[in-house]
């Protein structure tokens, strides 16, 4: 399948662009280059789609490889695998496009009932819950409606008035190519059955956005979870492509362009002045915190937002979850930050250990006291309380 021609502009190393959900995922603190590489293997196998033997073989290996690096990224694969199905229905070559299907499908799972097994044998434990399924519980279509409840308004809590407007290029093609195809089958030059497939496909593409969390039990939702995102624009492209001019469809994607430079823009300044902003704040800290050399810390509360970060969401909601505030209520890595000079213990609390100290920081005493945060201190324990709760 091909985008572009040697005369026309290639839109295919830029459609990941298009999702502003994907930035969180490159420039994550601490796991970017695992993403990205997973990201990466689920694309690899469709360099041989057009040999069977081949794609099958690679797909499960670059699948097996995604599964024990990031799992999200596998319903990039489901959502490449209705891509090129899409093209081949819109071709006519059903035939095809069932095959490349039911192969994709049957390699998914099989890749993952290997994964899990290998799981088992290794004894592998994965917290925080995300290894418990929807299916290991009572409710489970129940379990799936909340889930997609909840992923479908995240996405809609991060998408703003900017986002939509620079859609709407593409969308009037969109609503163009589905002209030219009711034409065409009013011609009987298309069945009404691939016209179904072709939309229900789409539909299936847009579902993969959610990735394996619609089947987790209670999952964690975040931005870097909708990676599979920019692969509806690109099964849109893949549907106009055969009735409208990719001239065409270039200029609609630039604006989808013009946004996401904006975003980048906006948002890589905000990450500087958020950090710029918590390493402010832990300078006032650090002295207090160096009265002793084995002082353990514990964030109750979270940082706030610098006020330049605060001003960047309102032009990009986007931005309000992209700029992790890392030093939060019981997150491993707000005391870690902390830490990364070696001013405080490497040390996590957490648990019952961590409640019980938090219930009794009224009677610690107060080193420090300003507009952020009360820094709290007893022996080796210190308490950064950004929440600043009036003790009684």
């Amino acid at each position: 399948m091909k985008i572009s021609n040697e005369k026309t502009f290639s839109l295919v190393p830029l459609f990941a662009l298009f999702s502003p959900f994907i930035l969180e995922n490159i420039t994550y603190r601490y796991d970017s280059l695992i993403m990205s590489v997973s990201f990466l293997l689920v694309s690899l196998p469709f360099l041989s789609v057009e040999n069977l033997k081949e794609f099958s073989l690679s797909s499960f290996v670059f699948l097996m490889l995604a599964w024990m690096t990031y799992q999200s990224t596998i319903a990039g694969y489901i959502s490449l695998c209705c891509i090129f199905a899409i093209d081949c229905f819109l071709k006519k070559e059903n035939k095809k496009a069932f095959t490349l299907l039911l192969t994709g499908g049957a390699i998914f799972v099989v890749s993952a009932l290997c994964y899990r097994i290998m799981i088992k044998v290794l004894r592998v434990n994965i917290s925080f819950g995300r290894s418990v399924s929807i299916f290991q519980k009572h409710n489970i279509i129940n379990d799936f409606i909340y889930n997609l409840h909840n992923g479908l308004r995240f996405i809609g809590q991060n998408l703003d008035s900017r986002f939509y407007t620079a859609t709407i290029p593409l969308m009037i093609l969109c609503i163009c190519t589905l002209f030219f195809i009711y034409r065409d089958f009013l011609r009987s030059k298309i069945n009404l059955s691939n016209i179904f497939y072709v939309l229900f496909l789409v539909f299936i593409v847009f579902f993969c956005t959610l990735g394996l969390n619609v089947f987790i039990y209670s999952p964690p939702w975040w931005l870097r979870i909708l990676i599979s995102f920019p692969f509806v624009f690109l099964s849109l492209i893949v549907v106009c492509k055969n009735y409208i001019k990719l001239q065409y469809i270039n200029f609609a994607c630039a604006f989808l362009l013009l946004y996401i430079f904006g975003l980048c823009s906006t948002y890589a300044s905000s990450l500087k002045q958020q950090n710029e902003f918590t390493n402010q704040i832990l300078a006032l800290a650090n002295p207090y915190l160096l009265s002793s050399d084995h002082m353990k810390l514990i964030v109750d509360g979270e940082i706030p937002y610098a006020p330049q970060t605060e001003f960047a969401k309102t032009n990009y909601k986007i931005i309000g979850t992209l700029v992790d505030k890392y030093m939060r209520d019981g997150w491993y890595w707000g005391e870690r930050r902390a830490g990364i000079y070696n001013i405080v213990e490497d040390v996590f609390i957490q648990g019952d250990e961590r409640e019980k100290i938090l219930s009794q920081k009224c009677i610690f005493k107060v080193s420090a006291n300003n507009k952020f945060f009360t820094l709290r201190v007893k022996d080796d324990i210190s308490i950064i309380d950004f929440k600043k709760y009036p003790c009684k």
